[in-house]
């Protein structure tokens, strides 16, 4: 879904790019205004999206043993690293 919605917005920038910049920064107020009711779940998100994590060398270890082996590696969950 995100992939079409990349692609889509790469075939409208020759489009976009002809508009005026007044039409321009009204559609981006508008989209601006469209995502407010939602803006603290989109910067939750996004901080989840920034959050560091750590492998220990052990587990890095096992992982890679497994992969050697053949065997797929699954994480399940939004939790699973952290």
């Amino acid at each position: 879904m995100i992939s079409q919605i990349f692609k889509d917005a790469r075939a409208a920038r020759p489009e976009v790019a002809r508009l005026s910049d007044a039409k321009r920064n009204e559609i981006l107020l508008a989209l601006a205004d469209a995502i407010a009711p939602d803006a603290e779940a989109i910067l939750s998100a996004n901080r989840m999206d920034c959050e560091r994590m750590i492998i220990t060398e052990e587990a890095a270890a096992k992982i890679n043993a497994t992969k050697r082996a053949g065997h797929k590696i699954v994480a399940v969950g939004v939790t699973v690293v952290r």
